[in-house]
Parts: structure tokens; sequence; C-alpha cells
């Protein structure tokens, strides 16, 4: 049965200006997640056993996976398991300002790690070993902001009913976020055939992260043709499994929607105008192609491989409303 424990512990203190500030650590254990394991893997080898030759074959192909498995008449038999579990642990800092003097703000700021084993697991490889790390949802950093604040009365610079009516009581609001990269798994392919099968069966084998090379670049050396540095990873050679986690990091993305609007008063009913922009800086979020390609002598081929793909919601959205209260 899958179990989750989640504690925390905080402070908080008044700093005055009608602000309070939070600081706190957060963290959750999850247990028993559901996982699956595959027990019926070719061997560990069997594809390069010549007596695993197939004799029908002129050119000593080795015979088909189904004659090597354990359980010939399956291809996979999965097996479900309650081995997953998820650690997450942060630090939260917030500040939050009540309304006054029209103006209200709230900002949150987290530190966090998120680590876990989920999802299928290895057979042949320790499992703890082999999965566990970075979890796909895992962010260094997030920060979240908002405001709202009741514009200035134009009628206190020319007092008539005209500006009362036109310039009074509008109010311009936003929220916002930035946030880190999520951790991304480096995969890879060759151009020849079989060429990721460096073992002969049994678990999937990772690309080879070159010991000592940490591929993440400093934001002065990222660009969106290099936003990693992809000599870090080579072609997993026959005999080897590849690293266990070669991991990079995605681009972070941030977003900013405003709006303004202003209630309008007419007889015993109330009508509200109101403006709001949506990206209204149209920034771009984008990803980073993680998958190499290498060709027989070990060159790195895919010409994608470390860039940074076509920005998918880079348009600003504008939308203009009226709401008739009565």
């Amino acid at each position: 049965m899958q179990k989750t424990y989640n504690f925390s512990i905080e402070v908080q203190q008044s700093v005055g200006f009608s602000t309070i500030v939070t600081a706190a650590y957060v963290a959750n254990r999850q247990r028993n997640l559901l996982t699956t394991q595959d027990q019926n893997l070719v061997p560990v080898g069997a594809r390069f056993d010549p007596k695993n030759a197939d004799p029908t074959s002129a050119a000593g192909a080795t015979l088909p996976d189904a004659f090597l498995r354990p359980i010939p008449q399956f291809t996979g038999v999965t097996e479900r398991t309650r081995d997953g579990y998820i650690n997450y642990d942060s630090f939260q800092l917030t500040a939050n300002k009540r309304l006054s003097n029209g103006f209200l703000f709230g900002t949150a700021y987290t530190l966090g790690k998120t680590m876990g084993m989920t999802g299928t697991l290895t057979s042949v490889l320790d499992p703890v070993e082999r999965n566990y790390g970075y979890a796909g949802s895992d962010r260094r950093h997030i920060l979240s902001y908002n405001w709202a604040w009741n514009l200035p009365n134009g009628s206190a610079m020319w007092d008539h009913a005209i500006t009362r009516a036109a310039l009074d009581g509008w109010q311009f609001a936003g929220v916002g976020f930035w946030r880190s990269g999520t951790s991304s798994m480096v995969g890879f392919s060759t151009t020849d055939a079989n060429g990721t099968d460096t073992m002969g069966g049994g678990d999937p084998v990772r690309v080879t992260q070159v010991d000592g090379c940490d591929p993440s670049l400093s934001r002065g050396d990222r660009t969106a043709e290099r936003f990693f540095d992809t000599s870090c990873f080579a072609r997993t050679p026959r005999g080897s499994w590849g690293s266990n986690q070669p991991i990079v990091r995605q681009p972070g993305n941030k977003n900013l929607d405003l709006s303004i609007s202003k209630t309008f008063q007419i007889s015993k009913t109330r009508l509200q105008v109101r403006a709001d922009a949506y990206n209204a800086l149209r920034v771009s979020n984008r990803t980073v192609n993680t998958g190499a390609q290498f060709d027989p002598a070990g060159n790195q081929v895919n010409s994608d491989f470390g860039r940074l793909n076509l920005p998918t919601d880079e348009a600003r959205q504008i939308e203009l409303s009226l709401k008739w209260i009565f």
C-alpha cells in the first residue's frame, strides 16, 4: 500500500509594513510506489554466444530473441512490485504584505530537491544503484510572485466629475514565476544496427558519461546551439552498461501575466472593464535535445544534440472583457 509522510517546521515573523515573512523546511517521503520489472529478459551475453547462431542464416545471424528468453513462449513478463520511493526536501521562504495604502503583494522562493526510484526497474543490475536519482519533476529553484495595486486616483490632480469617473478606481495586478529546469536523462542511438546492444542481453544500456566531465555550462558559455557540453558523452563500448545517471538540466522557464481593471458604478448596477495580458513579456520557453547518435567509430553525428528546440509558446495573448453586475 502506497504511503506518504509529510513533515515541516516553520518560523514566522512580522517585519512591519503589514508584511509577514515565513521560513520553513518542508519535506515528504513517498513509499511503496508501484514499480515494474521484466522477468523475461534475454540473458546477458546470449546474443553474442556462437551457439545461439541461427542455423538457417547464411550470414550467421543470432536466433530471434523469442528463442533466447527464459520463457520462450512470452516476450516480456512484467512483475509489479512496490519498491518505488521518492524523497523531497526543500527550504521555503515567503513574504506576504496585506493590503495597505492600496497595495498588496506576495512572493515565495523554494530551494528544493526531489530524488527517487520509480517506473520500470532493472532486473539484472542493482535497481537502487541504476535507477535512484533526480526525479523528472525535480526543480532546484522556484520563485513566484503576485501583486495588486490600487492606482492613485486621477481626480487628485483635477477634481471633476469626468476625471472621477474615468481616472479613479483603477487596479493594476500581476502574477509571475521563474523556475529552473528539470533533470533529463541523455539517451543514445547508433547509425549501425544493434549498436546499443553492448551486453548481448539484459537490462537496457545507457550512454557513457566521461569520467570527471560535467556537462553543465556557465550562463555565459551557454548558447542556443550548445546548451550543455556534448563532449561529456560517448558511445558505450561493448561489454559496458554505460553510466548509471547521465543527467543534464533542461532550460528553466518563466512567465508574467498582467491585468488592469476598473469598475464603473451605473445607477444600481456596476460595469467592470478589464484587460489581461498573458505572457506579457513574450518569453519563449524551450527544451534541449538530449538524444545523442554515434557512428561505428564513436563520432557523435546528431547535429541537434545539445541544441535548444524551437519555442512553442512565445505568443503574447491579450484579452479584453466587460462584466455587467446587476
